[in-house]
């Protein structure tokens, strides 16, 4: 016989302490967080992750914040550099025709919008021009805006009853010509001095009109149907500006 089952034949319970481990063991049974936990243990799929794994764990997480940080920043980077392409603001050119906005200048205005002149000499001393107002049109002006985005200048003359004339000026031909393409009519006329003008327009009405002047292009939009002869007289004041 072990010594376990000798010791084991000479314990004997009392009736008291019998019915404190029968009230132990109910108590035990009867508690949920007990049984809960049990149950956890028994049935849990969940291992312990060792040191090691948690902290390459928390080295993942880390690196996949840095990148989306990065992601976010070359995305407001770029966009920032997209806004700045298109920011309206007149440079020099190697011609000279376009200066830099000054207070000298008469350009005033948010730099990432067209720029405003006061009037007319504000382009003359932004472009290296020499120009006067247009007294050829044909209706009377009631308000006159100037301004300079990129190396465009353009000048708009309102009148009432929506009478409006656009002239805009650049040394760039596509600057230029681009809203000519919407328009179905192309007809060519000259000037007395010789100049060719191309007018634009649908069937036998023209709201469009563009030419060289030698060293730059010039346009003459009507929001109206205008007629040849209006269209060649402003074009032969323009020409005489020069």
């Amino acid at each position: 016989m072990s010594k376990y089952k000798r010791i084991m034949e000479n314990i004997e319970l009392t009736d008291e302490m019998r019915e404190r481990v029968l009230r132990n063991v109910k108590a035990a049974a009867s508690d949920p967080a007990s049984k809960a936990s049990s149950e956890i243990k028994a049935k849990s799929p969940i291992t312990p992750v060792p040191a090691k794994k948690a902290s390459q764990t928390r080295l993942m997480h880390i690196i996949g914040y840095a990148a989306a940080v990065l992601l976010i920043s070359t995305g407001i980077f770029f966009a920032w550099r997209s806004a700045q392409k298109g920011r309206a603001v007149p440079t020099t050119s190697d011609t000279g025709n376009i200066a830099m906005g000054t207070d000298s200048s008469g350009l005033s205005g948010d730099p990432s919008a067209p720029l405003s002149c006061e009037d007319i000499s504000g382009i003359n001393q932004a472009f290296g021009l020499a120009l006067s107002d247009i007294s050829k049109l044909p209706f009377t002006p009631v308000q006159k805006t100037y301004s300079a985005y990129g190396n465009v200048a353009e000048i708009v003359y309102t009148g009432t009853e929506e009478n409006e004339c656009i002239w805009r000026i650049s040394p760039d031909a596509s600057e230029i010509t681009a809203i000519a393409e919407n328009f179905s009519t192309v007809k060519t006329i000259k000037t007395d001095d010789g100049t060719s003008v191309d007018l634009y327009g649908y069937d036998s009405s023209f709201v469009l009109a563009t030419w060289f002047d030698g060293a730059n292009y010039h346009s003459i939009q009507f929001f109206s149907a205008t007629s040849e002869d209006t269209f060649k007289a402003i074009a032969q004041e323009i020409r005489s500006m020069a």
